[in-house]
């Protein structure tokens, strides 16, 4: 491939992963501000929107955006390498595909395992988390208003919700390592 080429779709592909984050951003704040507003009107409103929003984050949300950052270091990696190294590169489809192909065409790209940098995990996990953990406090909110007959699912909310936080600092803390191979 041309520089020009990767340069473009390096650029194309960042663009719709900025765009990807915007549109997953301003969905789920409008959900929950529908569920905040709801939340005084109707137990069944503020479960479902609970559910849509989780839905969301889990099988829309971290798959598009997994996906998209592969396209996007495909091409931003194969910017640094010489068109021979390129030829070497799999189809860009393979690369996000399938993991063996990733794997060796990391090597060429010189990334290591984990390509999500420290940016990309507050913005692409840690967020969608936090809307997460905001959804589970309002139905904790909500068991407690109706006064909660079974205390032992109000604990294991609150340990949810503390897992949950305990997993994502795990993730994101920075370890003073790079995504890439010096």
């Amino acid at each position: 491939m041309k520089i020009k080429e990767v340069a473009a779709k390096w650029s194309t592909n960042e663009t719709l992963l900025q765009s990807y984050r915007s549109i997953f951003i301003s969905s789920q704040s409008f959900l929950l501000a529908v569920g905040v507003l709801s939340f005084d009107r109707s137990n069944w409103l503020l479960i479902i929107l609970a559910e849509i929003s989780v839905f969301m984050i889990w099988y829309i949300w971290f798959p598009v955006v997994k996906t998209r950052h592969r396209f996007v270091d495909y091409h931003k990696y194969a910017l640094e390498l010489s068109e021979e190294e390129q030829s070497k590169l799999c189809e860009v489809k393979k690369y996000v595909e399938d993991k063996e192909e990733r794997k060796q065409a990391n090597i060429i790209l010189k990334l290591c395992n984990g390509q999500w940098r420290l940016t990309r995990k507050k913005v692409d996990i840690l967020i969608p988390c936090f809307f997460i953990c905001i959804w589970v406090c309002l139905l904790i909110l909500k068991i407690i208003e109706h006064g909660c007959p079974d205390i032992v699912l109000l604990i294991g909310l609150i340990a949810a919700q503390g897992f949950l936080f305990l997993f994502c600092w795990l993730l994101c803390r920075d370890r003073r390592k790079t995504a890439r191979h010096d």
